[in-house]
């Protein structure tokens, strides 16, 4: 591995020539145009997710199509898959709007084998996705990895601009071997003897490789690589990669090495899906919208700001994060030199640059036009404001890290006045939607029911939706960092897609099943950015738990209790093979869960917070750094009030075809309130067994095979469905009840097309 400033200085200047020589004079339209004069560019700011102000309307269609493509959540007809970690773009790119970053919930887990000098690719194409879409549902961790870190994804506004810096531009700032002796030698990253320029550690010479990279390793989508007319045809100008010739009969076999390595690749996989999976008009259409991604503006300045800016040169933050790099269009107030700098041991992640290239402290600057949209912060999240980025700052940055800490409080103020400003008109706080931004309509999903007070629920649907860091006591373990990461689809406060299920665990002794000591979920991700979650102690089973929707929370706890009881049929005494059991503990009725595994919404908000989030509540403690409770008790009312508070559109009237089925036997239409009149659930809230062999998960006061019948308000918004996300469609799901609801799933095959049909339009209206 390269440590010295000599031999950084050498590997620059021997790679530059070989740069130079291997140039045949022609250009891009990156390198083209005009040289800059200084005047900033135009028309390149509009509100976040957004795009350039110049687009045409052919480029604005394409923005729009690849905008489209970035929210799609993508299913196993579509070959999500066979491994993944997330369902979605916009679950890594979100926040504060599309095309933004992600929380410590979307974060990247990359792997090596550490040898002696270097580093070797492991995993899939050096990362750990989480799951599979087999039997197995854990993706294995591979055998031969000893060097892990944690990746958080970054916003991708002004991406496509940064692609028009002129190559010669970033050649300016580079200093390898500190000839002007300031401390900071910043170094070009290279790619296939292009400047890399994309990516934390810079990874990347072109927006094509890290989109295909990211959607194959994260999504599971297969591609061809772009052809050498559409690379040429792209939004802002050809790419560098239109320099090397691809067709799509190329023999260029299938990819084994990280996007950087090679973009002539074939991706493809080993699912039953054809491949490519993403064709090139979608994946043309994708890379178009990252390269089309406008700049968030600057907040008016103020006197605080105005000063920050002073200061922030003043103590040489300016020599790494340069504010302005020229272009064809006039210079970008990026605030980076997209060079790599040493950043010091304390920032070190234990992975190289670059499989054999670069130290394990290098990053290439981050450009500062969002910083004002909010955290995470650093290449792994560990900084949850601002300032704790600053003064996290080693290496090469560590004079001015210390500087900082050395100014007075209202002078680290302005610094940080001033780094809010960028897009801090549109700042988002913690949320995905700008603050302040209105829920949805009184009486529709995700929206609040009739009679709710409006401040109140819009207070906890932003306390539901809000990224919690760790510094406010997130984990030690975690499996997400806010409410919302779980239940957004297909509103705040719905379910979540597969990307989103959390996974129980447990063991298997012969017909018997047993819990394991260290607890029944495993979970993804530790604060320790060097470690993962950890698998359960003992656990050789795993099931998949979609998030549930909770728009029927508030129904739920009104429901009365001796009614569900009085349904039960424990021993099946009616023979009609149904023999509900009710779900108790204590004297209490436990309604919530798939396995009924609490009573209140608030004890379901309490275990939530614990088990996927690592937040302590109430009497609760944990192994962390931050005081216990970690969570307040005027905040878990929020929760709580925003969640009992979600509106359920209203039922239709005629279930007739659904009660001649047998369908109704479980999913009893309507159960009596506690405060009168009837609720219109469409369960009987009882267990059931639905499988009559095989494995699972015990949980509560459910067994392994058992689970509660499901609610089904709002059913056709919130697929995949079943306990585990097995059911792409509503008759995928009839048809996967086995056990006490095999008859009504015999019930419903027999019907014929048009009853099938009138039935499944029922199930829609619900």
């Amino acid at each position: 591995m390269i440590r010295s400033g000599v031999n950084r200085a050498a590997t620059f200047a021997a790679v530059a020539l070989a740069y130079c020589l291997g140039c045949d004079g022609g250009t891009t339209t990156r390198d083209a145009g005009p040289p800059p004069d200084g005047s900033l560019a135009e028309d390149i700011f509009a509100p976040p997710g957004e795009p350039l102000p110049f687009a045409s309307a052919e480029e604005r269609a394409l923005f729009d199509r690849g905008a489209e493509l970035a929210q799609r959540r993508w299913d196993l007809t579509e070959s999500f898959g066979p491994s993944h970690s997330v369902s979605a773009c916009v679950d890594c790119h979100g926040r504060p709007t599309l095309g933004g970053r992600g929380g410590l919930s979307a974060a990247v887990r990359l792997v090596r084998q550490e040898l002696d000098t270097d580093q070797l690719i492991v995993g899939l194409h050096g990362s750990q996705p989480l799951m599979t879409t087999g039997p197995e549902v854990l993706y294995p961790p591979p055998p031969t990895a000893n060097a892990f870190a944690r990746r958080q994804p970054s916003a991708l506004y002004g991406v496509g601009l940064l692609s028009l810096v002129p190559e010669e531009e970033v050649f300016r700032n580079a200093d390898p071997a500190d000839e002007d002796g300031d401390g900071v030698s910043g170094v070009n990253a290279w790619d296939r003897g292009f400047i890399a320029r994309f990516g934390l550690k810079a990874d990347s010479s072109d927006v094509e490789l890290f989109v295909r990279g990211q959607v194959f390793e994260h999504l599971g989508l297969s591609s061809l690589p772009l052809t050498s007319d559409e690379r040429s045809s792209l939004p802002l100008g050809a790419s560098s990669l239109s320099r090397l010739s691809y067709e799509p009969d190329s023999d260029v076999g299938a990819a084994r090495w990280p996007q950087g390595i090679d973009p002539n690749l074939v991706l493809i996989d080993s699912d039953d899906v054809d491949d490519p999976e993403l064709s090139n008009a979608d994946l043309f259409a994708l890379i178009s919208w990252v390269r089309l991604l406008a700049v968030p503006p600057r907040a008016a300045p103020t006197e605080e700001s105005t000063r920050g800016e002073a200061r922030f040169e003043e103590i040489g933050c300016t020599g790494c994060h340069v504010p302005r790099l020229g272009s064809p269009l006039g210079a970008l107030p990026a605030y980076t030199d997209l060079l790599v700098h040493d950043m010091g041991p304390g920032l070190s992640d234990g992975i190289q640059r670059a499989a054999g290239a670069g130290t394990e402290d290098e990053y290439r600057t981050t450009p500062l036009w969002a910083a004002g949209l909010g955290g995470p912060y650093l290449h792994d999240g560990r900084a949850s404001t601002l300032h704790d980025a600053i003064v996290a700052h080693g290496g090469e940055a560590d004079a001015s890290a210390r500087a900082y800490e050395a100014l007075t409080d209202g002078e680290r103020a302005d610094v940080l006045a001033f780094l809010r400003s960028f897009g801090g008109d549109h700042a988002a706080g913690e949320g995905t939607e700008p603050e302040g931004a209105e829920p949805p309509p009184t009486g529709t999903l995700g929206g609040p029911a009739e009679g709710i007070d409006a401040e109140r629920f819009a207070r906890g649907r932003a306390r539901f939706d809000r990224l919690v860091p760790m510094s406010e006591g997130v984990g030690p373990r975690y499996d997400a960092d806010t409410c919302g990461a779980c239940h957004r689809h297909p509103a705040l406060g719905g379910g979540g897609g597969r990307g989103a299920i959390r996974v129980r665990a447990g063991r298997w002794e012969g017909d018997a099943f047993a819990e394991v000591p260290a607890g029944p979920w495993w979970t993804r991700y530790s604060v320790d950015a060097t470690a993962s979650g950890r698998l359960t102690e003992s656990a050789s089973y795993f099931e998949r738990r979609l998030a549930p929707p909770l728009f029927v929370a508030g129904m739920l706890g009104r429901v009365d209790a001796a009614a569900v009881s009085a349904l039960a049929d424990p021993d099946d005494l009616d023979g009609d093979g149904v023999s509900g059991r009710a779900p108790e503990r204590d004297g209490s009725l436990l309604r919530f869960g798939w396995q009924s595994t609490h009573e209140s919404a608030e004890a379901a908000t309490r275990g939530c917070l614990a088990s996927a989030m690592g937040l302590t509540s109430g009497g609760e403690t944990d192994a962390d750094e931050v005081a216990d409770p970690e969570y307040a008790e005027a905040d878990v009312a929020d929760l709580v009030y925003f969640v009992e508070g979600l509106a359920v559109p209203p039922a239709p009237a005629d279930a007739s075809l659904f009660i001649a089925t047998g369908c109704a036997d479980c999913h009893t239409p309507e159960l009596p309130a506690t405060d009168g009149g009837d609720l219109a659930l469409y369960s009987d809230l009882l267990l059931h067994e639905l499988s009559d062999s095989g494995p699972g998960v015990a949980e509560g006061a459910a067994g392994p095979r058992e689970y509660r019948t499901a609610p089904l308000r709002a059913v056709a918004h919130t697929a995949p469905y079943m306990h585990d996300g097995r059911a792409l469609t509503l008759e995928e799901a009839i048809a996967a009840h086995g056990a006490e609801g095999a008859a009504a799933a015999a019930a419903f095959s027999a019907l014929d097309a048009s009853e099938r049909e009138a039935l499944l339009e029922f199930l829609v209206a619900l």
